[in-house]
């Protein structure tokens, strides 16, 4: 059998709509398949998305000739939640390093987590940075100051959603890799002409460079904001 890393599978959930999509590494469709959802329910029943993938899990590997192990999510729904943080550190006249800037996001992830402990984080984005009350959408580099302050916006989804998702894809041996908020998604098709599922594995791989890109628990020797940080080398 092919070697899954090549491709990557992603399923788009809507109340409208569910769609299933493996990609291959030169982002070309090798399989897809789409669901239209009749009277457009208010809440999508979880039992249609495990009876799509039902119908569909043994074509997708006999068409790609490899199990499907991994699947993204990029979910269209009302179950998310978009909260706005702010956080704020006197730095004296220091020059801004990646140090300051990653205790500054870890105190915010975890300011984000008490207050929502009933939520899992989806994306978290740094929408301004507060430089001694000058803003900046992007980083400035070598810049010394008195004060600086992170603008954040997380979008997060209940915990018990997310298992429920993870439960089904478990029944048919797949993990649940990253879950992408559809919402989020669309603010960059206007500047990037990809299909969503392109630009959902562009943005999984950094295309949004003020976003915190969370590193998984199971990695070693890599800081949790060490990717988001690599225009500091």
């Amino acid at each position: 059998m092919k070697n899954e890393e090549e491709n990557k599978t992603f399923l788009f959930v809507s109340s409208k709509r569910l769609v299933i999509v493996v990609k291959d590494k030169d982002k070309k469709d090798l399989f897809k398949k789409e669901l239209l959802i009749e009277n457009n329910l208010k809440s999508l029943d979880l039992d249609i998305i495990k009876e799509f993938i039902n119908k569909n899990i043994f074509d997708i590997e006999k068409k790609v000739n490899h199990f499907i192990n991994n699947i993204f999510l990029i979910i269209d729904n009302d179950n998310f939640l978009s909260i706005d943080l702010s956080i704020k550190r006197n730095m004296s006249y220091e020059k801004i390093n990646i140090k300051v800037v990653n205790n500054l996001l870890i105190d915010a992830k975890e300011q984000c987590k008490k207050t929502l402990e009933n939520y899992e984080i989806i994306h978290m984005t740094i929408k301004k940075y507060f430089i001694d009350n000058l803003s900046f959408l992007l980083l400035p580099k070598d810049i010394v100051c008195n004060n600086l302050s992170l603008h954040i916006n997380f979008i997060c989804l209940p915990k018990n959603y997310v298992k429920d998702l993870e439960n089904i894809l478990k029944s048919y041996q797949i993990s649940l890799n990253r879950i992408i908020s559809y919402n989020y998604l669309v603010d960059f098709l206007d500047k990037d002409q990809s299909d969503i599922f392109t630009l959902g594995e562009k943005i999984l791989n950094g295309y949004n460079q003020n976003e915190v890109l969370l590193v998984n628990k199971t990695q070693k020797n890599t800081g949790i904001f060490e990717k988001f940080f690599n225009f500091f080398n």
